[in-house]
């Protein structure tokens, strides 16, 4: 009966694709083009040994014709505070982005840097910058809304640091890195599974739900999602090494060792006060017996989204329908559950293929629908697979990461042949490939605040003796300064943080001491220093956000995540022995971007601010005086 069961579902289970084109909306026309490929985390040595290496042709003749310069990132070097300076043309004074996380100076407590919920009883209706229950916190306006202004049309393809996203009438966005699971959070995956070591079993960024297939090959459990559960009943065939999933009525068969395609879920509450909250997942059968299957976190449905993750808010619909389902949570690679343990390392490639192939077919289909104006896509791959391969091949690698050496080049490689066919489809319209940041390998963790401790700075309570949240292990009244996110140094600063004892006429002095004691920090082992250079934030609108310091690491050394927490160690240095072995949160001089042109620019320095009154000037735009940019190149090309 079981056997009848499978071979049926084999046979009946086809997932349907939507192929329709889209219904352009009438929106701003110009003539004249543009495209840019954001290429996230792509590195101006790399790209230099792999053009030497024969492997990037397509890139290669692109300079040939063109430009190849470094690009200087931001101070620091982190995604949201890099990809908000491309998106408005102003340094962190002006568009308020400092890190991953900031922290309210009077709670203690840390909050997502670039978007935050808005609580119900202020909603009244009327979202900050429509965000469908978040609220932007970048500030500056987008360079795409100033094009609209002026008819200039343009569709800016999952942009970061951009959810929700900014307001547009008629130009096109979507958003990327920044955006949310339906649960909220910035990627928590899930698995279902009998094997014993996972009971109990703490994983970050993901949930078990253990199951007991003794007595029944059919087992029932449910999924998580938001303020409500979905009902999964699975059965197996162990003959056969089939699994069939019943989500919510959603039938899904596999074998193991096949991923499924997305399945829609939708959970009873939703979140904007809907009927109910539509969600889609992908699942990964590792194995029947013992059974191990992987659910992706649950992204929320771009054909029928309860989050507002494109604008106008029918764009994403209007791809699904064209291109099928794809990952709408804003770093889809789920890097998180490889560090876990729940996925090895050929399966997150395999996911991470997943992610590519998606991303390619969203190219071609805005490069053949592209008419005029300005076409901004964005790729994560390199970035992603840098922060888990790049470490790989380093000539001290340790052996479980040295035979993944041949990951990050094959990618470029990946890259380069994607670069072909825009170019292709391009004719004599000119293209730009430009990254956020380079790369370098992440070998020694450092704990900011055991050294802060260590020097005198931060002072902790005895043990069991703490107050409330994250921070709730430091002794305030005699602790002078403490770090909280991978690049942040706070002073406790008398009348600005909740126990601040810091007077304001001293607090100058705090600051160059630190900074004096942080650039001369050398590490004991190896002699190198620590600290490249450490410098005081621009402030300017955003003084509840900014901080005293932002450290700038030597290259290979980077805040340990406990640390940016606000957690005191035992080391302050130790060695990084983790699968995250790339990174790019140091000095900015240690990882610059690339910027690449199939035109020659007649430039030799570039910074990320000067995108913005570029591509304005190249339009016609007078550049508003705000702008800190300069212009890259002519409006003729």
């Amino acid at each position: 009966m079981r056997k009848t069961l499978f071979t049926a579902m084999a046979g009946v289970l086809l997932f349907a694709s939507c192929g329709s084109d889209r219904d352009y909306r009438a929106r701003p026309k110009t003539d004249k083009k543009l495209i840019i490929l954001g290429i996230d985390g792509m590195d101006p040595v790399l790209v230099k040994r792999y053009i030497k290496e024969g492997r990037l042709p397509n890139i290669a003749k692109m300079i040939e014709g063109g430009s190849f310069l470094d690009l200087q990132t931001t101070d620091p070097p982190q995604s949201p505070v890099a990809w908000s300076a491309f998106i408005t043309g102003l340094d962190l004074d002006g568009h308020g982005i400092y890190d991953f996380v900031h922290r309210d100076p009077v709670h203690l407590e840390s909050y997502l840097s670039t978007s935050r919920p808005v609580p119900e009883d202020t909603m009244l209706g009327i979202i900050p910058n429509g965000g469908g229950g978040h609220e932007l916190l970048r500030g500056g306006e987008a360079f795409w809304q100033s094009l609209e202004k002026e008819d200039v049309g343009a569709t800016m393809v999952k942009i970061p640091a951009n959810f929700p996203p900014a307001r547009t009438d008629a130009n096109e966005s979507m958003s990327g890195m920044g955006t949310p699971d339906m649960l909220g959070t910035y990627g928590t995956f899930q698995m279902i599974t009998d094997e014993p070591e996972w009971k109990d079993k703490h994983v970050s960024a993901g949930e078990i739900h253990m199951v007991d297939f003794s007595k029944s090959d059919a087992v029932q459990t449910a999924l998580a999602g938001p303020g409500a559960e979905a009902a999964v009943e699975v059965s197996i065939d162990r003959e056969q090494n089939m699994a069939l999933i019943d989500l919510e009525g959603e039938k899904v068969l596999l074998r193991a060792g096949e991923w499924s395609e997305w399945t829609p879920v939708d959970f009873g509450v939703g979140l904007t006060g809907s009927a109910a909250a539509h969600g889609i997942v992908r699942f990964y059968l590792r194995s029947v017996s013992p059974f191990h299957l992987y659910v992706s976190p649950v992204n929320t449905d771009p054909s029928d989204s309860d989050l507002h993750i494109s604008e106008p808010p029918s764009w994403s619909e209007e791809m699904a329908k064209s291109i099928g389902r794809f990952y709408t949570q804003g770093m889809a690679e789920d890097t998180k559950a490889l560090v876990g343990g729940v996925l090895s390392d050929e399966e997150f490639l395999a996911q991470g293929n997943i992610v590519f192939e998606e991303r390619i077919k969203m190219l071609h289909h805005e490069l053949d629908t592209f008419e005029g104006g300005l076409l901004f896509f964005y790729f994560s791959s390199i970035d992603q697979q840098s922060h888990m391969y790049y470490g790989s091949m380093e000539a001290d690698a340790l052996p479980q990461y040295a035979k993944y050496a041949h990951v990050v080049p094959e990618l470029y490689e990946r890259m380069d042949a994607v670069v072909g066919e825009a170019l292709a489809k391009a004719g004599d319209t000119p293209v730009v490939i430009m990254s956020d940041h380079g790369f370098a390998p992440w070998t020694w963790k450092v704990n900011l605040n055991t050294w802060l401790a260590q020097k005198g700075y931060l002072s902790v309570h005895p043990q069991g003796q703490t107050g409330k949240g994250i921070l709730g292990h430091i002794d305030w009244e005699n602790t002078q300064a403490y770090a909280l996110g991978l690049n942040q140094l706070f002073i406790n600063l008398e009348g600005r943080e909740a126990h601040g004892v810091v007077p304001q006429d001293e607090a100058e002095v705090v600051i160059q001491r630190i900074k004096r004691d942080l650039e001369s920090w050398r590490y004991s082992e190896t002699g190198q220093r620590v600290v490249t250079k450490a410098m005081p934030a621009p402030v300017g609108q955003y003084v509840d956000r900014a901080p005293d310091l932002i450290v700038g690491y030597n290259r290979g050394f980077r805040s340990s995540d406990s640390s940016a927490m606000g957690a005191v160690g035992n080391e302050a240095i130790e060695r990084n022995e983790g699968h995250w072995n790339g990174d790019h949160c140091m000095y900015a001089g240690h990882v610059p971007g690339v910027l690449i042109s199939s035109k020659p620019l007649g430039i030799s320095k570039a910074s990320l601010v000067d995108f913005a009154p570029t591509v304005l000037n190249y339009f016609g735009i007078k550049v508003p005086e705000g702008m800190k940019g300069k212009l890259l190149f002519e409006s003729d090309l």
